[in-house]
């Protein structure tokens, strides 16, 4: 297995983003960071192959920007989507996801 990095850098204001995901990989470890201290909430659901709808990844229903967060998923993710509620301070968002790739 190998490590493969995935960043996404997403204005920092409120509301829902899609990407596509990683459907080779396993396991994702999403890391959170700002580009200045922040507060706030993000969300991450995620849809495997197949599905129709986004499910909320236990763990990602509502990470805290100041704790700057991560959550890991084990799961094939064909799709996700990123929702921010209730952000100040920070212009940028950084999300890295480190996928398990098989």
């Amino acid at each position: 297995m190998s490590i493969v990095k995935n960043t996404l850098h997403i204005p920092a204001v409120n509301g829902t983003i899609q990407r596509a995901g990683n459907i080779l990989a396993v396991t994702h470890h999403f890391g959170i960071a700002t580009d200045a201290p922040a507060t706030g909430t993000l969300k991450i659901e995620a849809r495997p192959p197949g599905a129709t709808v986004f499910e909320v990844v236990p763990g990602a229903e509502a990470l805290d920007l100041a704790a700057l967060d991560s959550v890991q998923v084990t799961g094939v993710i064909e799709e996700y989507e990123i929702t921010l509620t209730s952000v100040t301070g920070a212009t940028e968002i950084v999300i890295t996801d480190s996928c398990e790739v098989v």
